[in-house]
């Protein structure tokens, strides 16, 4: 599983992206932004008890900020996502990822990475719909209509394009910068525990890079169960761990694995010792990785028969 340690080891090296910004002119135009916005909430006020919630919650303001050279839109993404493909790309990140996640269905994409550290995360959703503020990483993806967008603070990049710092400070992460990849589309990046996460942020996000781009599964199923409704693949040092969902629930994982297996792999298949539990099978492969197989409405041994792994 080094496909992923490729990417990300030249995002690492990459020399951090020059500044195409006025920072002088961001200043004064996010001023003017935070001024309008407090001014009309403060017209708007229905009691103090709104006032101190609103302004406990805008932690920050873009007005220091230098505005982000975003990447232009893409054409021609369609409204649902491939779960085998990955569709943007790190160019530049702070230093060496030491683990990574992938995921992707036909509603959102998603990659985290972190060095132990700092902690970067990529959010996109398909045409027409929004993303949670909060940053949940299982379906963010959500209705327009679920999101406050009063907690957005738009800035006015040089060539005319939205981009909005997301200003819900959670747990999760710092700070978070959105923007459109694509007319009526969504990808957000967002940072966590780093020095001067603001312009830490902006440096990555000047380097990402918006596209559609096969990723290597290192297993298929000769017939699947049904339709693929999510990806997941995590790297962490000689650690990985790999699978596919399908419509109905069912699952297919592959994982590497430390030592040998303990006392529940109590039967076999195909020669393999393996667990079989509540319609889930675990086998040992000979090469030493875990397959696990779940199938709510079938058979699990017949589903792994059909595993071919590709490593």
């Amino acid at each position: 599983m080094n496909y992923l340690r490729t990417l990300l080891d030249d995002a690492a090296s990459a020399p951090a992206p020059p500044a195409r910004v006025d920072v002088e002119l961001a200043v004064r135009s996010g001023t003017r932004i935070v001024r309008r916005r407090r001014t009309a909430w403060a017209v708007g006020a229905a009691s103090a008890v709104v006032a101190c919630l609103v302004a406990s919650a805008l932690v920050f303001t873009p007005a220091a900020q230098k505005e982000p050279a975003v990447p232009l839109p893409a054409p021609g993404f369609s409204k649902v996502f491939e779960p085998d493909k990955k569709y943007a790309s790190f160019g530049w990140l702070p230093g060496e990822v030491t683990q990574s996640i992938l995921e992707t269905t036909p509603e959102w994409h998603r990659q985290w990475v972190t060095n132990g550290s700092w902690k970067v995360e990529l959010r996109m959703v398909t045409a027409g719909r929004d993303m949670e503020l909060s940053g949940s990483d299982r379906d963010f993806a959500v209705d327009a209509a679920q999101v406050d967008h009063r907690w957005l603070y738009r800035t006015d990049p040089p060539d005319g394009r939205d981009v909005e710092w997301n200003a819900v400070r959670i747990t999760a992460r710092d700070f978070a910068l959105r923007w459109q990849y694509a007319p009526g589309a969504l990808i957000e990046v967002a940072v966590q525990n780093a020095d001067n996460p603001k312009d830490l942020l902006l440096d990555v996000v000047n380097g990402v890079r918006v596209g559609e781009e096969d990723v290597r599964v290192p297993f298929h199923l000769t017939s699947p169960p049904g339709r693929t409704t999510r990806l997941y693949i995590e790297e962490m040092g000689f650690h990985w761990r790999a699978g596919l969902e399908y419509q109905g629930d069912a699952s297919v994982t592959i994982a590497s694995a430390d030592g040998a297996p303990d006392s529940t792999f109590t039967t076999e298949v195909d020669g393999k010792k393996a667990r079989l539990e509540n319609k889930y099978l675990a086998v040992v492969e000979p090469s030493g990785v875990r397959s696990q197989v779940h199938l709510p409405d079938g058979d699990p041994v017949e589903l792994y028969r059909r595993l071919r792994i590709d490593r």
